[in-house]
């Protein structure tokens, strides 16, 4: 468990490879919304954000480095199939059936 001062900046070692994660709380309106509730449960955060990043086209390293993970088979495991992948892929596809000719 995290305990945040008075700044609500968060910084934690990772237990598989020791890196630092660092976390401005102060910029995640959401945390600061729930802060004075009790019975706030993490449930599935780190996954939901990770996934997140990766819909707004977030650069990978980046998403890594705000994970704090050093791999990205990591990070791919907590990126779930959200509606902005899906709507990436179908574009894709949709702009590669658009490109091809007849009886390619």
């Amino acid at each position: 468990m995290a305990c945040l001062g008075d700044n609500f900046e968060e910084y934690k070692q990772t237990t598989k490879t020791g890196a630092i994660a660092a976390h401005d709380l102060k910029l995640c309106p959401l945390v600061m919304r729930v802060i004075g509730m009790k019975g706030v449960w993490n449930m599935d955060a780190r996954a939901s954000g990770i996934s997140a990043n990766d819909d707004a086209d977030a650069d990978q390293d980046d998403i890594m480095a705000q994970a704090a993970h050093s791999q990205v088979s990591t990070m791919a495991r907590y990126v779930r199939g959200t509606i902005g992948t899906l709507r990436k892929v179908a574009n894709l596809r949709a702009a590669h059936r658009a490109d091809r000719k007849p009886n390619d």
